[in-house]
């Protein structure tokens, strides 16, 4: 019987060990370097975005200021009420909370209503961008808006709530608060 070798290829045993070692250690010292810097979002910027939106398609908007950020807005006889969800949810069952009770809820992403909180897509999309942020790049994610509906009304049309949020590392200057 003919015995048969595989040969290795263009990457010797030894080269590949070596470029393995060294790759670990290069994405290991980037991690530390950057470990520290807590990358952030203005969501009171998001809810007036959203709120210039909704004017300009006609909607009155009635509300921006409030902790957290909510943009009340009314068109005929149907009322909204929309809030930027934090980039991990935490707080959007509180968000939730605060809503007109009996309202019908949605939740927006990307210019689309989803019944459920969308939520690999935009953690997923918000850890990549804050390791670009960490790193020194510009990044802006596409925020989960919340939207509650008032009984009878549809619900706007979803582009007006695709919208960006700028990331930005947060220094001793720039604090907002977490439920911004």
């Amino acid at each position: 019987m003919r015995e048969s070798r595989v040969r290795p290829g263009w990457i010797s045993p030894g080269l590949f060990n070596v470029t393995a070692l060294a790759l670990i250690a290069g994405t290991v010292a980037l991690k530390l370097a950057v470990q520290s810097v807590t990358v952030e979002e203005d969501r009171a910027v998001g809810a007036a975005t959203l709120a210039a939106n909704l004017a300009r398609e006609g909607y009155t908007v009635e509300a921006v200021a409030k902790r957290p950020p909510r943009v009340d807005a009314r068109r005929g006889d149907c009322r909204y009420a929309l809030r930027v969800i934090d980039p991990h949810a935490t707080f959007e069952p509180i968000a939730r909370s605060q809503m007109p009770t009996g309202w019908a809820i949605a939740y927006g992403w990307r210019g689309t209503w989803h019944s459920a909180m969308p939520r690999l897509g935009p953690l997923t999309e918000y850890y990549v961008l804050r390791e670009f942020v960490r790193t020194g790049f510009g990044a802006a994610r596409a925020p989960v808006i919340l939207l509650a509906t008032a009984p009878g009304c549809a619900n706007p049309a979803g582009g007006l709530a695709d919208i960006r949020l700028d990331l930005f590392v947060l220094t001793a200057t720039a604090n907002p608060s977490p439920l911004q």
